[in-house]
């Protein structure tokens, strides 16, 4: 797995068989612990998250990860204990040289998209993004695996779904999202013509040469009621009076969805999705949480096992 690139930077390091084999071993991890042989091995092996932005679910998730593989975890990557890019004015490239001798693996979040490519260049190990910044450049590979496992776990295929957006698309879960999905083959995306932010050029384009056909509706409700999947991605405050109120989704707005349509959501959800969709049959943002520790397990283990094989 993973062997066009010793990390994950973005859901170009993933071919669809790697995306494949992850998802395999998510489903196995689930079932049972990992052999002995592997269990010992990932004993000797430490990783650090380094998190420039607060996380609750991404850290907490590789952490448990790597925890329940065996391994260990080093710092809680509170971004405020950090002197990179500070008034102590330590570069991001000393920080990567020190950090990569202490650990095996670094889980690494920005709010920058152009600290990821110096931090990774001077790395000595594996490097995982774990988010970095919005808008071009940005993508969070490991939210994306995570959406697919659950959208795939659900219908049993990714192939000739249809997805409908919603929230900002400029985010960087939708970014590296809109990139899986490109992996596969039919698959559509619904969004609102009127958006306030559409996908920027850069994603429209590669989302065209990957094949996925690209719907505008007019309305939210024809969005919602066109899809197998409802992504929303989110909202920061400054964002939401722009979008406007059209992007809080509701359970009486999922009327118009199929009876058989799933809600994701990264998470956190303010401003985005109310809480009485929690209730409805649609609803599959919690098991996409809780998907998050057998999938970044078996991406740790792809990373750090290539020595067993």
């Amino acid at each position: 797995m993973l062997e066009s690139s010793r990390d994950l930077l973005g859901m170009s390091s993933l071919c669809l068989g790697d995306i494949e084999a992850i998802f395999e071993r998510a489903d196995t991890v689930q079932k049972k612990d990992g052999p002995g042989r592997l269990r010992q091995y990932f004993g000797t092996k430490l990783l650090a998250s380094f998190f420039f932005e607060p996380s609750l679910r991404t850290q907490a998730s590789f952490e448990a990860a790597m925890l329940r593989l065996g391994g260990k975890v080093l710092g809680n990557g509170s971004s405020s204990g950090h002197r990179a890019n500070s008034s102590h004015e330590e570069s991001m490239a000393d920080a990567a040289r020190v950090m990569s001798s202490f650990a095996d693996v670094i889980v690494f979040r920005h709010s920058s998209p152009n600290a990821l490519p110096v931090f990774v260049e001077n790395s000595a190990v594996p490097v995982i993004n774990a988010g970095n910044g919005n808008g071009a450049g940005a993508e969070h590979p490991s939210q994306a695996l995570c959406d697919l496992y659950t959208i795939q776990k659900h219908f049993g295929r990714l192939n000739g779904l249809s997805v409908s957006l919603l929230g900002n698309l400029q985010k960087r879960a939708i970014r590296s999202l809109v990139a899986g999905l490109g992996k596969y083959k039919e698959i559509s995306l619904n969004i609102p013509r009127n958006l306030a932010f559409p996908l920027l050029d850069e994603d429209e384009k590669r989302a065209r040469r990957d094949g996925l056909a690209i719907n505008c509706f007019d309305t939210i409700e024809e969005v919602i009621a066109n899809g197998d999947v409802i992504y929303h991605g989110g909202l920061a405050a400054d964002w939401q009076p722009q979008l406007g109120e059209d992007h809080f989704l509701t359970a009486t707005k999922l009327r118009a969805a199929r009876s058989h349509s799933i809600v994701m959501h990264p998470l956190p959800r303010p401003g985005s999705i109310a809480i009485d969709v929690d209730q409805t049959r649609h609803a599959k943002y919690f098991e996409c949480a809780a998907n998050g520790v057998p999938v970044r397990m078996a991406v740790l283990e792809s990373i750090l096992s290539r020595s067993l094989h």
